[in-house]
């Protein structure tokens, strides 16, 4: 019973040793706020998505690219 006891407490204290001496873990990425992303949006003229931030809309409410943003269909 002594030797049971005795083989228990040597795992316990190992765990223990090993979990603190192991590097800690990097920080979790923090996400879910509402700044983390933007909406992206599709070119009508050529069909690339860029983020709205970038485009801009045309008298027809049609998203358009920096590229295409003065073209006329």
């Amino acid at each position: 019973m002594r030797l049971i006891l005795l083989a228990i407490l040597v795992v316990l204290a190992g765990l223990i040793i090993w979990s603190l001496l192991k590097p800690s873990s990097p920080p979790a990425p923090r996400g879910g706020g509402k700044g983390d992303y933007e909406p992206m949006v599709r070119c009508q003229r050529c069909g690339v998505n860029l983020p709205q931030s970038q485009a801009s809309r045309d008298t027809d409410g049609n998203w358009r690219c920096p590229a295409h943003r003065h073209e006329n269909d």
